[in-house]
This record gives structure tokens, sequence and C-alpha cells, in this order.
């Protein structure tokens, strides 16, 4: 089972509340850069973050949230700048809940 949230303030909710439950206690977080023009100069930019948490009675599931977080191109980064923020607050988030972030994204 996947539960996707629409915003972090959800996710973060949720993997909060569910911190002991989180496999390893670690959170995944992930900035992708999509090229969006063959010549690949301009870029769509989405930031996801994702969890497993374990239940004792249903197994497990994956909690996630991913945004679009803008553009990037030879002029600017707003995207990426974005994305990045919001990875900030996450690691700051998951530190004050002793969760450790690491690069990537669970897939099921």
């Amino acid at each position: 089972m996947i539960v996707n949230h629409n915003t972090l303030d959800d996710f973060q909710a949720e993997i909060g509340s569910t911190s002991e439950r989180l496999h390893s206690r670690t959170v995944r977080a992930a900035i992708d850069r999509t090229p969006l023009q063959v010549e690949a100069i301009t870029f769509g930019v989405t930031f996801t973050a994702t969890a497993m948490v374990v239940d004792d009675e249903e197994g497990c599931y994956l909690t996630r949230f991913s945004q679009v977080t803008g553009r990037d191109d030879s002029d600017t980064q707003d995207g990426t700048t974005a994305a990045e923020s919001l990875r900030k607050t996450l690691e700051d988030f998951c530190d004050n809940c002793g969760l450790v972030v690491l690069p990537g994204e669970i897939e099921l």
C-alpha cells in the first residue's frame, strides 16, 4: 500500500507520528531533473520524499510526498532552489525526530 501526501507538512506529520516504526528510522529524499526539451536546456524539477512504515498488523506501507518545484534552464535554477529548500526543511524536521535522511527514493 502507498499513502500519498499532498503537502510536506502532511508527510512530516505522518513520519513524526510513526517515527518508531520507520524502517531503519530512515527517510529517503530525491531531487529529480527531467529534460523538457530534446536539447536538454530546460529541466523540470521534482522533489520526492519516501519512507517505509512497518505496521505489525498489516505488514508495511510506503508513505510518500512528491512536488513539482519548477524549472531550471541556462539562466535560472529556480526548480532546484525550491527543491533544496524542501529537502532542508525535511532534514531539519528529521534531525529533531532522530531520523536519518538518505538520498534516493523507495519504490514499490
